[in-house]
């Protein structure tokens, strides 16, 4: 099937939007797998509270969060 994009946004504890990025799809192979990773940057990865996931494809959507804090940014 065809993962038509990733969109990962970050919000913080206003649930305000501060970091947004849509990553271009693909066609993936059955069976397969594929990791991919953003960078959120520190200024945003300090105040961010949630991180939105959603993987969009053309047979489905996922989506999932993760509460985050400034602990897990790099220093």
């Amino acid at each position: 099937f065809m993962i038509t994009s990733i969109n990962v946004s970050a919000k913080n504890e206003k649930e305000e939007e501060i970091f947004t990025k849509e990553l271009n799809g693909w066609y993936l192979l059955n069976g397969a797998s594929r990791l991919h990773s953003v960078e959120i940057p520190q200024g945003a990865c300090i105040l961010a509270k949630k991180v939105n996931i959603e993987v969009r494809t053309s047979l489905f959507t996922l989506s999932g969060s993760l509460e985050s804090g400034k602990e897990m940014c790099q220093p």
